[in-house]
């Protein structure tokens, strides 16, 4: 498995999986992060776009997502003690005792304390990246996304792309495009309604855009949302993309093709 990365390629041996490598070869899929950053619903349709059965793709599934453990059962809350003959009340909280005085709450438990750790260490915000290195990665993931749209091999070209985006770049015009181009992406493997969303996405990532810019991707969401039969959606799409652009030559022919096919012209 010389084409995939060490440590896929360690993954489909310990699953047994050895003779998936070829497809993932061709397909571009090389590595781990990649398989993982397209979340376990896009990872079972893209493997059964390129042709990998439904039992080996759900092998691969489950570990690299791995079911929740399902929440443990809340203990049972002890019945009150029966108080005693002297009339005394029993203390039945941790520490308590049965003589009527006042005990002292129970420390806590070593689990407990690792606990609070745990959950404080969560809350932490996350680190932010350094810029310089932000920029590389998001460059890096842009360049690499745009070679697998240029290769056909769309549905690697949208994972990748949304790996860029997780990275949350702070320039709009970047953002923009990366939402164009996964909107292409999706178009091409005929997800119309993801096509659609991310080309609306694209165009309110940058108010202050070049209308030319702007009109381009609402005419992308109309023409997505036309291919996924929302015509008032489509219809939307062009209003909005004319009136950033009023002379916007693509936007002004889908309005009319339209009009011609809502009056069965």
């Amino acid at each position: 498995m010389d084409s995939v990365s060490t440590d896929l390629a360690h993954l489909l041996s310990s699953l047994r999986l050895e003779a998936l490598a070829p497809a993932f070869a061709e397909e571009a899929i090389t590595d781990v992060a990649l398989l993982t950053s397209m979340g376990r619903e896009m990872l079972l349709e893209n493997l059964d776009e390129i042709g990998i059965e439904t039992s080996d793709a759900t092998t691969l599934a489950d570990a690299l997502f791995p079911p929740s453990p399902a929440p443990a059962a809340a203990p049972a809350t002890p019945a009150a003690a029966p108080a005693p003959s002297n009339g005394h009340i029993v203390d039945a909280s941790p520490g308590g005792d049965a003589s009527g005085g006042g005990g002292g709450g129970a420390a806590v438990s070593a689990e407990e304390e690792s606990a609070h750790e745990v959950a404080q260490w969560l809350l932490k915000p996350y680190l932010v990246i350094d810029p310089g290195e932000l920029k590389s990665k998001v460059l890096r993931l842009t360049r690499e996304a745009n070679r697998h749209q240029h290769a056909g091999l769309h549905a690697n070209a949208a994972a990748t792309y949304t790996q860029a985006l997780a990275l949350e770049p702070p320039n709009a015009r970047a953002v923009a495009a990366l939402y164009y181009n996964r909107s292409a992406a999706h178009r091409a493997l005929g997800r119309h309604w993801e096509a659609a969303r991310d080309a609306r996405l694209a165009a309110q990532a940058e108010p202050r855009a070049e209308p030319r810019r702007t009109a381009a991707a609402w005419w992308r969401a109309a023409d997505a949302a036309l291919a996924s039969g929302d015509g008032e959606g489509a219809a939307e799409a062009v209003a909005l993309g004319l009136k950033a652009d009023p002379s916007s030559a693509p936007l002004k022919q889908l309005q009319a093709k339209m009009r011609a096919d809502a009056a069965g012209l």
